[in-house]
């Protein structure tokens, strides 16, 4: 079965299965040789979505943050490609 890496393009949004089988949302940052960058399920859901006041501000206090510290609250995350199983979407 083929990975389908090719769809991994900076702000490409879908879904992927990792080697242990988990399927996982991500949306491209940028790709950095053997690995890429990217928002994790969770980094999309609190950092993209305002459905309401509060949503909102929590959102924009995430997107103040730097890339350090949204990797260790896992709004993003760093994939090596040989974890990919496959991109799904």
């Amino acid at each position: 079965m083929e990975k389908n890496l090719s769809l991994l393009q900076s702000d490409h949004s879908g879904v992927m299965v990792v080697k242990n089988g988990t399927y996982a949302n991500y949306k491209v940052i940028r790709l950095e040789g053997d690995r890429f960058v990217h928002y994790t399920g969770r980094g999309l859901r609190e950092m993209f979505t305002s459905d309401t006041e509060e949503i909102a501000k929590r959102a924009i206090k995430l997107l103040a943050l730097d890339e350090r510290n949204l990797i260790l609250s896992n709004h993003i995350a760093v994939t090596l490609f040989s974890e990919i199983e496959r991109i799904v979407a």
